[in-house]
């Protein structure tokens, strides 16, 4: 019984040793490229991030401007809307623009 014990061990062992040397050499190989990608992602996510801030303040400023600019101009559209059509009555009196021959 006992040799037929050491037999199932020995040969348990024949197949577990490679697989787990296989196992460590894969690791070892893959290792780098994980921390490589890990880099990459790190840099991407920061560009990323520095980005979406620039683009966030650019927002921000062009709305402290805007707002304020349109409430300013929003109450003079009906002035616009008179001059516009004073200006059309005006050129609509001159006459045609081009020449009749």
């Amino acid at each position: 019984m006992g040799l037929l014990l050491c037999g199932a061990l020995f040969l348990a062992t024949l197949v577990v040793l490679p697989l787990i040397f296989l196992k460590v050499l894969f690791v070892l190989v893959l290792v780098p490229f994980k921390i490589a990608g890990a880099l990459v992602k790190a840099a991407f996510g920061l560009v990323a991030g520095l980005t979406g801030l620039a683009f966030g303040l650019a927002v921000a400023v062009v709305a402290v401007v805007a707002i304020p600019l349109l409430a300013l101009l929003i109450p003079l559209l009906p002035f616009l809307v008179i001059g516009g059509v004073i200006w059309l009555v005006v050129q609509g009196g001159r006459g045609p623009v081009v020449p009749v021959p």
